[in-house]
């Protein structure tokens, strides 16, 4: 390495001598061989019109070595554009893939309720059984008993069943597609494991068979679960399995993560709003609580239906 840069200093400066020594000649050509000044004014001239052409080369030489660098930096824009290319389908790529993590660690954690109905101890239930191991939590359950307004009108149902204190505030219900209203009542667990489910007996004063039940629950990474179910009444339930309700339809058919929706506060209900919620909301509006019944008795809403183990 030592010789190698020895040897560059050596042509250098070999390189420098020659040029001095070129020079010094020169000048002692115009000095001995042209005696007369024109002479050598007209040598010089000609050594300027060579001058002239070098400086012509050397204009060419830059205009072709920004060419070069504009041919360059053209390449550099699209080698530039395609790593900014590449750089977006990998950060893609990798958004897929956090999210199909992200839905396969939820799908592994999400507790499926089952919804059905059954007769027990002679009554309507309504029934929520988990079928999985994996628990679910925070259960906010709404249920709705619809009342046609042709058959029984509300006014009626106030001025028959509602306190005093609680006719003003009953009288604010709007009807739901200017014919229904509904009697509602809540329920609230923290919890429900695996095999066990809640049973919600139907005691409501007045019954046309047609119910509604809202379903909110969170999963153990706080995901939380909606849902909205539909249970319309055979005429005969005894005759048919036990079943008091026929068809139930269920809205999404799969659980959807939502915003918490608060009964109570219609307003706050977030920006991830699907259309089943917002029929809940509606639905919320035309009904009146079962706890403002003439000489009702305070119950809880913590754990107010049994809970058992369910062995299918």
């Amino acid at each position: 390495m030592k010789k190698k840069k020895k040897k560059k200093v050596i042509e250098l400066r070999t390189l420098i001598i020659i040029i001095l020594f070129l020079w010094i000649i020169s000048a002692f050509i115009s000095w001995f061989i042209f005696k007369d000044w024109k002479e050598s004014a007209s040598f010089g001239d000609t050594f300027g019109g060579i001058n002239s052409l070098f400086s012509g080369l050397a204009l060419a030489g830059i205009i072709y070595t920004i060419f070069l660098q504009k041919t360059e930096l053209s390449l550099q824009r699209k080698e530039l554009k395609y790593t900014r290319e590449e750089l977006k389908r990998t950060a893609i790529a990798q958004e897929d893939s956090a999210k199909s993590m992200t839905m396969q660690i939820r799908l592994t954690n999400f507790p499926y309720l089952e919804f059905d109905s059954e007769i027990n101890n002679d009554e309507k239930c309504i029934t929520i059984k988990n079928r999985t191991n994996n628990v679910a939590f925070d259960i906010a359950i709404s249920i709705f008993c619809f009342i046609p307004e042709d058959e029984y009108p509300f006014s009626k149902y106030i001025e028959k069943n509602i306190s005093e204190s609680y006719k003003k505030r009953a009288l604010g219900i709007s009807l739901l597609d200017d014919h229904l209203w509904s009697i509602s009542d809540v329920g609230y667990y923290p919890s429900i494991s695996k095999n066990k489910k809640i049973i919600i007996p139907l005691k409501f004063p007045i019954d046309f068979g047609v119910y509604s039940m809202f379903v909110q629950y969170k999963d153990v990474l706080g995901n939380n679960y909606s849902n909205l179910i539909n249970f319309n009444s055979f005429q005969d339930y005894e005759t048919i399995d036990d079943k008091p309700f026929s068809g139930i339809r269920i809205r999404p058919e799969f659980p959807v993560i939502t915003d918490r929706i608060n009964p109570n506060d219609k307003k706050k209900t977030g920006d991830n709003v699907p259309k089943f919620i917002n029929e809940f909301i509606k639905i919320d509006k035309s009904s009146i609580g079962l706890g403002l019944l003439k000489n009702a008795k305070f119950i809880s809403n913590d754990f107010k239906w049994k809970v058992e183990l369910h062995s299918s």
